[in-house]
């Protein structure tokens, strides 16, 4: 069917206001979400670590003692502090303010930071039924610590964060016993793990303390607006 010039301009003019429309609501849409990242709730703080890692045992380790203690504490530092700089927060020494707003000052303070290693076992039977005790070393890292305002006191609950690996007992099967696979006759063996191991706690520790430190923060936050506007 043939348009007449005047149809023709009348699907074109309401085609070119659809569009305008369109990308208008797309731009509204991007306006929106850049005003959300803009309100995000900022904030600063205070962090006071221990002066030392608490390891245990000290001495005779299998994994613990990869590292010093100034090792392990300085990994820690870098890793919660590098958590924060990604969330855009301002990190200050302890006590200092330097000009800043301290009605969105906070502080943590880190009460204890400890590295330790321990002894497990775990009962197995090899094919003819005999019990045997298969030992094991495991490994945790972990923080306590504590939360307030500046200028206030600090909150009375302590939070802690605590990450653990264990060595793997791996069993052997009646097939590889069958097939003679199995060359130190033994129902199952451990498997070592990483020597860094305790490193990597460390850092993945210090990671989830700093984002539950942020996340409690906000909602004191939160809390604090919605008591001010009451």
């Amino acid at each position: 069917m043939v348009q007449s010039p005047n149809e023709f301009l009348a699907k074109l003019s309401s085609s070119i206001v659809l569009t305008v429309i369109l990308q208008g609501a797309i731009f509204v849409g991007i306006s929106q979400v850049a005003v959300a990242q803009k309100s995000k709730i900022h904030f600063c703080v205070n962090i006071e670590f221990t002066e030392k890692i608490q390891i245990h045992p000290e001495r005779r380790s299998k994994y613990v003692g990869q590292y010093t203690s100034n090792q392990y504490l300085l990994a820690f530092r870098e890793s919660f502090n590098g958590y924060l700089k990604k969330e855009d927060l301002c990190i200050l020494p302890p006590h200092d303010t330097l000009g800043v707003d301290t009605s969105n000052l906070y502080r943590i303070r880190f009460s204890k930071i400890y590295a330790s290693e321990g002894k497990g076992s775990e009962s197995s039977q090899d094919v003819d039924g005999n019990s045997h005790n298969v030992n094991y070393y495991s490994c945790s890292f972990g923080s306590y610590f504590t939360i307030g305002k500046f200028g206030g006191s600090y909150l009375l609950k302590t939070w802690n964060v605590d990450e653990g690996q264990s060595e793997k007992v791996v069993y052997r099967t009646f097939l590889q016993h069958l097939l003679g696979t199995n060359k130190e006759e033994a129902p199952s063996r451990v498997k070592d793990m990483p020597g860094n191991v305790v490193m990597k706690l460390c850092k993945k520790s210090a990671k989830r303390a700093s984002k539950r430190s942020v996340r409690i923060i906000r909602k004191l936050m939160k809390k604090e607006r919605k008591n001010s506007m009451r």
